[in-house]
């Protein structure tokens, strides 16, 4: 017989305020980016996969996995905004971004949805010949992916 928290005190089952608090974590990476700032940045990631469940270590960010098939790619400059916020910061990561073939992006907001940094993102695992220039550059965070055993991602906010 449930007690009135709606917990069976013998088998301790989860609770109503438990669950309630599991369904606001599934929902919390399903948010839009609020205002004209939003509009523009989530412009220029259309057409980009939005990746969801890989990186989840960071709150309130939305994540978008930018294919790249060679160095070429990344000076196309038909839609400039799209140049210059996603492929022009990244050109010198070339050499660690073409190991696994894509980077990422994010854009990292407050519980609000007010964009607070943009992230990059260049796939690989924690150890020095991976992590773009020893961090000199400015990557020095490593987060995992929680899709692939080992594997993860060195952080640069800006």
């Amino acid at each position: 017989d449930p007690n009135y928290y709606g917990m069976n005190s013998l088998n301790r089952e989860k609770n109503k305020f438990d669950e309630y608090e599991e369904k606001i974590e599934e929902t919390s990476d399903i948010f839009k980016i609020r205002g004209s700032v939003g509009e523009y940045f989530e412009g220029i990631a259309s057409g980009f996969e939005c990746c969801r469940s890989e990186y989840r270590e960071i709150k309130y960010c939305k994540w978008y996995k930018i294919p790249i098939h060679d160095l070429h790619e990344m000076c196309n400059m038909s839609n400039y905004n799209r140049y210059t916020v996603a492929y022009y910061p990244m050109l010198n990561y070339y050499p660690y971004i073409r190991k696994y073939g894509n980077f990422m992006l994010g854009y990292k907001c407050d519980k609000e949805g007010n964009l607070k940094y943009i992230v990059y993102g260049i796939p690989g695992k924690k150890n020095r010949d991976e992590q773009p220039y020893e961090g000199k550059t400015g990557f020095v965070t490593w987060i995992s992916n929680e899709t692939r055993d080992g594997m993860g991602c060195w952080l640069m906010f800006y």
